[in-house]
């Protein structure tokens, strides 16, 4: 019996022991992504910065949802919260600065939308920027209200709203006030002789 016992403690043993492996091998593979993200986005190489913060966005490289918690005992769970939040702030912003604004739309709703909003002013600035730019002109006016409302730093940053609520507005009018064009085959003596390439 005392034999049987102390199998199925070393098989308890060895799970255990295979598990905190395992749990520290996602974890190291985390901090190498997570190096290589920042490394690219300082290189100022947003697509690659974008491809390593997706994959740590949404778990597709590491294969886990979620990041990992492990600490020691020195980190609180609620700053791996904003640890994911800044995951996704970087994310938006590796698409703004390539000009894939409807990528970063989804991102900065992500950032805009989480408890940790407040550390990220910005966001609701690039947001904004970012729904103009996919044409939701009347959600943007509203993104980019609501942060020269709230938004007390740099005054460039206050001006670039301003004008991007004037560039809306001004875009609405545009939609508006379009007119139908008709395009018709003009009469001869013009077109005769096979020179109608645009039709």
């Amino acid at each position: 019996m005392p034999e049987v016992l102390n199998r199925i403690k070393m098989k308890t043993f060895c799970l255990i022991l295979f598990s905190f492996f395992l749990f520290d091998t996602a974890f190291a593979q985390y901090q190498d992504i997570k190096g290589r993200a920042e490394k690219e986005f300082d290189n100022k190489n947003y697509s690659q910065a974008a491809y390593y913060y997706d994959q740590l966005a949404t778990g597709r490289l590491t294969g886990q949802k979620k990041i990992p918690f492990y600490s020691h005992g020195r980190t609180p769970k609620d700053r791996i919260s904003g640890e994911h939040t800044y995951i996704c702030y970087q994310l938006a912003e590796s698409y703004r600065l390539y000009q894939d604004y409807g990528k970063a739309e989804k991102w900065y709703d992500t950032v805009v939308s989480s408890k940790d909003a407040a550390a990220y002013p910005l966001a609701k600035l690039w947001f904004g920027v970012s729904l103009r730019a996919d044409q939701r002109f009347d959600e943007a006016i509203m993104q980019l209200q609501q942060f020269t409302s709230n938004y007390n730093g740099e005054r460039s940053y206050s001006d670039i709203a301003a004008k991007e609520i004037a560039t809306c507005y001004f875009a609405k009018q545009q939609y508006i006030a379009s007119l139908p064009v008709e395009v018709i085959k003009m009469p001869a003596p013009w077109n005769v002789d096979g020179g109608n390439y645009a039709l």
